[in-house]
This record gives C-alpha cells, structure tokens and sequence, in this order.
C-alpha cells in the first residue's frame, strides 16, 4: 500500500513549485508518448495545438473518483489527438479533400487534364471536375467566347460554399470540421508549354477552414491545377514568381498570416464566426484584384501578354514607362512601322499604331546606339509623342471597360 505524502508546512513554496513541475513534466511525457503512439502522428507534431487540461483536482482522497476522473481527461486527450492528425491529413496542398474516403486521395482529388477545374462536390462528397469551358457554359458565364477561341483574356469564375456542396448529401459532411470549403476562384486559360508546343491550362484557388475540437480554427488557400508538362500547378508559386496566380497568391498569403494570427488571440467561441467572415471578404478582394489584373492585359497585344506569362520580359513596366516618355526616348522602327520607348536600364518597350503593347525587351546600350545610327529608329516629334500616349491611354481605356 502507497504511502500518502504529506507537505510539510516549513517547505517553502519553490519546493512546491519544483514538485508540481515534475508532475507537469511527466504528464507531459505521456500525452507525448501517447500521440507518438498514432498512425501518422510524426507528420503533425509540428503543428499539433496544445492541449487544454482543465481537470478537477478532488480532496476527498477517493480512489474512484480519482479514475473516473482519469478517464474522462483521457477520452479527451485521446479526441483532441486524433482530432489534430485527422485535420492535418484533411489539407494536402494541391489536392482537394474526398468525403466518401474520409482523406485527401491524390487519385481523386487532382485535375485529369491541364483544362480541368474543381467545379464541386458530387452526392458521395467525391470531388467532381470538368473543363473550365464545360464549367463556364453549365454557369451561363459570359466568358464562355474567350475560353472558347484559341486565344483571349483569362476569365475568372468565383463560386462560394452553398455552389461548391450543394449535391452533397448530408451524410456525407460529417468531416466539414476537419475540411471545410469556403469558396474558390478558377482562372484560366493560361498557355504554357508541354514539351510538343503550347496548351491552355487553368488553376484553382481554394480558401479551405480546418478546425478541431480543441477549437482551433486555421485558413488556408490551396492551389489547384495541372500544368501542361504533368507537374502540378503549385510548383508555379516556386518557379513563376511574376505569373498572375503566384503574384494572387503571396497577396492573399500575407493577409491569411495576419487573418489566422487574429484567430488564435480570439475566445474560442468567436473564432469560427470571425474565419467565416474574413474568408469572405478575402474571396471578395482576391476577385477584384484578379479583375484589375485582366483588365490591365486586356491592354496588351496577345505577344506582350505570352511574355508577361513566360515572366521573361520587362512588360509590367510598359505603361509606367510609356506614361514618363520623353521625345528624345521615343523613336518609331522603319522597318516594322511600330514605336518605341525606352525606359531605364536599357528596358524597351514596343506599341502597334493603334497604341497596343506589342513586347518588351531589354537591349544594351550598343544595340540601341545602332539602330538609331542606322536609322532604323527614327526619333518622335514632341507632338507624335503626345499622339502615342493618347493612343495608348485609350487602348488601356478600352481594355478595362
């Protein structure tokens, strides 16, 4: 039989103090060696919350007590471990999560071909994809023209939650904790290479919840898509970093950082109402930012828009140069009968006649020196200068309308 330690009243309250961490440290000790003990536990122990104890301390000495409460704290710690790996497992970047199998199946949950997007959920809560055309004349959208032609602006569909789950039935959303859909943004059709020549592919950015009964609540946005080379679209965000969705992206990211550092210093019971909001109002904004983007390369040619997706050429800088041209940087090309204006560090940017961005390039000072000694480039009146802007301006003018 144990015997019962009893606290002598001269011990002073460091000595308390270092006992009770000693119990902690052990406690501790067999939460830890209890998670390790999970299937997939090592993946999550990164991100895994802490676990709130809040257990009763009695002082009747009663032995059943004592393990009834045991039990309960450990039913709870065990929920709350199996709860953490359960909503780790629910996000795979680029991949979209399947309720009928309770996990995220890369078989099921990526695009078959670069032209798919996520477009919901079926009655299993298996997810369903079909060209981003299929997806935009099932929606009635009015991009339908520019998905169809060979070439064209990139068309941005939003769909919110209710869109996404509504075949869904009931009993199969029993994970919504775990992974909860927010609401997404498909855009496309970019064109890229596939090793045979160039192919349209689209993407989708989806805003997703995970939670956990501990009332962790986190926002996350997971890219979606199939490049025309077999590689998944995430690789973008690495390799692209000026491409329109990588630049959407690290926007949104910024603001998840500070939305889910909000979220953590929030009561637990404000957390969820507070995630459903700010996912809202992100998709909103990231909406309007994609919009803006489309309208300012409805303003370029459909060569300076391939090379502003190639992230190769200084083209983002066109109409800020354009807008700063002096007489003496602007010169029209004999031999193609287009203009050109010149911008600091050798950037060169070329306009059709009608004001349209053609390209840009850079050129060193001796290539330019050249062409102007051979006459190829003739330089602008102050007035023909003036003519350029204004037919640019309209050019960008009727882009964004």
């Amino acid at each position: 039989m144990r015997r019962k330690r009893t606290i002598d009243p001269a011990r002073t309250a460091t000595d308390v103090e270092a006992e009770l961490a000693e119990l902690h440290a052990r406690f501790e000790d067999l939460a830890r060696r209890l998670f390790l003990s999970r299937p997939h536990a090592r993946d999550v122990v990164r991100s895994l919350p802490p676990f709130e104890a809040g257990f009763r301390l009695g002082f009747s000495g009663r032995g059943e007590e004592r393990v009834e409460e045991v039990r309960r704290l450990l039913g709870r710690l065990e929920a709350h471990i199996d709860d953490a790996i359960a909503s780790h497992a629910a996000y795979v970047p680029g991949v979209v999560y399947n309720f009928f199998k309770n996990a995220a199946c890369p078989e099921t949950g990526r695009p078959r071909s670069p032209r798919e997007v996520f477009v919901g959920y079926g009655e299993t809560g298996a997810p369903r994809f079909q060209t981003m055309l299929d997806f935009a004349i099932e929606r009635g959208d009015p991009g339908v023209d520019q998905l169809a032609g060979e070439r064209g602006r990139v068309v941005i569909i939003a769909s919110d939650r209710d869109d996404l789950v509504a075949r869904r039935l009931p009993g199969f959303g029993r994970q919504d904790r775990a992974y909860d859909l927010r609401g997404q943004i498909v855009l496309g059709y970019f064109s890229g290479t596939n090793g045979a020549g160039r192919e349209k592919y689209a993407v989708s950015l989806q805003l997703v919840r995970t939670s956990t009964r501990s009332r962790s609540v986190r926002l996350s946005l997971n890219t979606i898509g199939l490049l025309p080379d077999g590689r998944s679209a995430e690789i973008l965000l690495v390799e692209d970093v000026d491409h329109q969705v990588s630049r959407l992206v690290r926007a949104a990211e910024r603001d998840l950082a500070r939305i889910n550092s909000e979220l953590k210093g929030l009561d637990p019971r404000r957390r969820m109402p507070h995630a459903e909001e700010a996912a809202r109002s992100l998709l909103h904004d990231m909406a309007l930012g994609l919009g803006r983007e489309r309208r300012r390369a409805g303003w370029r040619t459909e060569h300076a828009r391939e090379r502003a997706d190639e992230g190769q050429r200084p083209t983002g800088m066109a109409r800020h140069d354009l807008e700063r041209a002096r007489a003496e940087r602007c010169f029209q090309d004999q031999k193609t009968g287009t203009f050109v204006v010149m911008g600091g560090r050798g950037r060169t940017h070329v306009f059709s006649p009608e004001g349209l961005h053609v390209t840009s390039l850079h050129l060193d000072r001796k290539a330019i020196e050249t062409r102007i000694a051979q006459k190829r480039w003739l330089p602008l009146t102050e007035e023909a200068t003036r003519d350029l802007l204004d037919r640019a301006r309209a050019a960008f003018e009727r882009a964004a309308d």
